[in-house]
């Protein structure tokens, strides 16, 4: 009711709605003449801007243990029928602070320049383009003594300049207390602290 205007919506034509005895709006498939539940042969159709969509999805992802998007989807389908539903998942899962901990990669830094008697004035220095930490991000602590499931998550609190003015050093805030660490030592999960990180993961 809150998304659709019923089955003359105009973005559910093709699904060839229509409502239930219980007044649920639903989608007429191929398959609604197989032998299997009613919410697989016509199932209920669900917009993909709504939190509680949104939740559900969520809760799917966890209850298949941080499955991806094909496998989530599927188990979705068996119920509902939610548009746009392959983006929705992949951005969903995107977002996993879990899932990051795995594909979180280590903040890159620029070299620290060569002393003088080293250097040559017709030199030219070339350096990998990388991401910058920012204040406020969310980052995994590396721990070489502990799996990397159990490193700490932190977030940046400060950037700390060498004498050349390029970043090497963050102080990060963890649930115990304060840290300075070479951001070398930094997974950055692109995630803005919102309060929740330090929820049991």
């Amino acid at each position: 009711m809150e998304k659709f205007e019923g089955v003359m919506d105009e973005k559910l034509r093709p699904l060839k709605p229509f409502l239930d005895e219980f007044g649920i709006l639903r989608a007429r498939t191929k398959l609604s003449f197989r032998e299997d539940t009613d919410n697989f042969k016509v199932p209920i159709i669900l917009p993909n801007e709504h939190p509680v969509v949104d939740l559900m999805i969520v809760r799917k992802h966890e209850e298949l243990m941080h499955a991806g998007v094909s496998i989530v989807m599927n188990h979705l389908r068996e119920s509902f029928w939610i548009l746009k539903v392959r983006k929705l998942i992949r951005q969903i899962i995107q977002k996993c602070t879990r899932c990051k901990r795995f594909s979180a990669q280590k903040t890159e830094v620029v070299p620290s320049s060569l002393p003088k008697d080293r250097a040559n004035s017709e030199q030219t220095q070339h350096h990998r383009k990388s991401r910058p930490l920012t204040v406020g991000e969310v980052v995994v602590v590396e721990n070489s003594l502990k799996n990397r499931t159990l490193w700490s998550l932190a977030t940046v609190i400060q950037l700390i300049p060498g004498k050349d003015r390029h970043i090497r050093v963050a102080r990060v805030e963890t649930e115990t207390g304060e840290l300075v660490r070479p951001v070398q030592r930094l997974y950055n999960l692109e995630l803005k602290n919102q309060r929740l990180i330090y929820k049991k993961i």
